[in-house]
């Protein structure tokens, strides 16, 4: 699993980078926060769902037809969590499989490499976990270590 993550990782870091300039711009220039979340299911998303659930100023970024990102500027993580919880409840109800969603508050990652690798991991923690049809952050994390 942990490898199949780390393809994923390497094979969609820099368009997941590219996606993230104008968010790192506005991070170094007006001091906007955003978060970024990623959504995984073993087979494929319906991408109309998620465009029609999804915030207007959420940005969607799709990665494969099972792994997609949402960045969501200027919203602190427990709005970013609200935001990504109830678009995960809209893909439970079409999806008879399991979902696994993963977020990530960008407040100090400055580059964003750090921020993807955190997210990769998060969603290995999150499938070996069987977290699935939950947002999960790293407080997650902080329970358990």
């Amino acid at each position: 699993m942990l490898k199949m993550l780390n393809t994923l990782q390497e094979k969609h870091k820099q368009e997941i980078l590219k996606e993230l300039e104008i968010m790192f711009y506005r991070f170094h220039r007006y001091h906007n926060h955003y978060s970024i979340a990623l959504f995984y299911t073993e087979n494929h998303f319906d991408y109309e769902i998620v465009t029609k659930e999804k915030r207007f100023t959420d940005k969607l970024i799709r990665l494969e037809e099972n792994l997609f990102a949402l960045v969501y500027e200027n919203a602190d993580i427990s709005k970013s969590i609200r935001a990504s919880s109830k678009l995960l409840s809209q893909l439970k109800k079409s999806y008879n499989e399991s979902v696994y969603s993963v977020i990530e508050d960008c407040r100090e990652d400055n580059e964003g490499s750090i921020t993807l690798h955190n997210l990769f991991n998060l969603l290995d923690f999150s499938m070996k976990k069987n977290y699935d049809n939950e947002v999960v952050d790293k407080s997650y994390l902080d329970r358990i270590y």
